[in-house]
């Protein structure tokens, strides 16, 4: 269940984000466009605990050129071989704005909200709701982007557990012919847990391909950097955009 609510926890910092990268850029739809994201992971444990599976669909609007809102919603599975679980998770909703940009620097904001949909109970959610606020920054220049995100989060339940959790990522791309991109990142967060003392990290290198310019498919490995997170993570993702 540990992993499952960990991924969940990272939907605002994902949500818009190039899968398999959990690291957003700067970017935006444009004033009209409509993206829509489709993913799934499959999270193996250390702990020889069951797998899980996370899918996650995120619809982005670009309200004007420099503002998008998105919706994200999840679906999890987790399965031991011989039994499984399975339903909706958390909802994020949220905007990322495009307050500064220079030449190939750029700066955005990404305030959002996690409601709590998904069942704490049957390990489908983290069963409070949380806001979180991002701080993006993106360098790009013709063939490669480079990306830094900090955010901070605020779990509005009294539970015992940590109320304040920060992260920090970072990640970029390289193109390695028109239609192929090389993406790489490390991601880290406090644990909401008290009585951890790791914080969970994690690193993730993958490939998009885009045949078109309004399509994208990608696939992508995380390894998990300690013992506070899964082992690893196998990921493969579309994104349509309009």
């Amino acid at each position: 269940m540990r992993s499952i609510l960990i991924m969940l926890g990272l939907l605002p910092l994902a949500a818009e984000a190039a899968h398999p990268l959990y690291t957003d850029d700067t970017g935006t739809q444009g004033a009209g466009g409509w993206q829509l994201e489709l993913n799934a992971d499959r999270n193996l444990q250390r702990d020889g605990s069951p797998a899980t599976m996370l899918g996650n669909a995120t619809l982005t609007f670009g309200a004007t050129d420099t503002l998008d809102a998105f919706v994200s919603a999840s679906w999890l599975r987790q399965w031991d071989g011989e039994s499984s679980r399975q339903g909706a998770g958390d909802v994020a909703l949220g905007v990322k704005w495009r307050a500064l940009e220079s030449g190939g620097f750029a700066l955005a904001l990404k305030p959002a909200v996690q409601l709590p949909t998904g069942s704490r109970e049957a390990g489908l959610g983290n069963g409070q709701a949380f806001y979180s606020l991002g701080l993006i920054a993106s360098w790009s220049g013709e063939d490669w982007m480079l990306m830094a995100n900090a955010g901070a989060a605020y779990l509005t339940a009294d539970t015992g557990n940590r109320k304040r959790i920060y992260s920090v990522a970072g990640g970029g791309f390289y193109r390695v012919t028109p239609t192929v991109r090389l993406a790489g990142e490390l991601v880290s967060y406090s644990s909401s847990d008290l009585a951890q003392s790791e914080d969970p990290a994690f690193a993730t290198l993958g490939l998009i391909y885009s045949p078109a310019d309004t399509l994208d498919f990608d696939v992508g490995i995380r390894a998990g950097l300690n013992d506070a997170i899964f082992r690893s993570s196998f990921g493969a993702g579309v994104t349509w955009r309009w």
